[in-house]
């Protein structure tokens, strides 16, 4: 299981299960989102799956996140780390993830679908204005500061 997510304002995680393609390799499947209280649901071993998802690269860890553990009894992960995954699933993972939108047959009911990634670029412009403005003011004070002071020296080295 996927820890530490939210959606939709819960605190959840998302369940992550390993799926064994007819070629033998094997995909990871972000089945969906399950909040804190809610129990596991069970794996689909056993069963052909058809999954449709959104194709996800691998996540790879930004400085300050916690590691995901290389265990053999991985249980909990912080990010889908396609690399740590491979060395403790059994089989050749690929390079690529799913998130999952619709299972054939159909998933646990509990399970939410997996939040769509957002696409927008944020509020960088609006940051990146204010920032400007901000650095124009600076600037501005700082001339008016050297000005006042230029003056008062000027003033104060005429003879009355």
């Amino acid at each position: 299981q996927l820890v530490n997510v939210s959606q939709n304002g819960a605190a959840g995680y998302d369940v992550v299960t390993p799926l064994t393609l007819d070629d033998g390799r094997v995909i990871v499947i972000n089945r969906g989102f399950l909040p804190l209280a809610e129990a596991l649901p069970s794996d689909l071993a056993g069963e052909n799956v058809t999954v449709v998802g959104r194709v996800r690269v691998s996540d790879t860890k930004q400085f300050g996140e916690i590691d995901n553990s290389a265990q053999a009894d991985l249980i909990e992960i912080q990010r889908i780390d396609l690399q740590i995954l491979d060395d403790v699933i059994e089989g050749d993972v690929v390079e690529v993830s799913l998130d999952a939108l619709e299972t054939t047959p159909s998933d646990d009911p509990r399970l939410a679908p997996v939040a769509e990634p957002t696409l927008s670029s944020g509020p960088h412009l609006s940051y990146t204005v204010q920032w400007i403005l901000f650095s124009i003011c600076a600037i501005a004070a700082w001339a008016l500061l050297v000005r006042r002071a230029l003056h008062q020296k000027d003033s104060s080295a005429q003879p009355e």
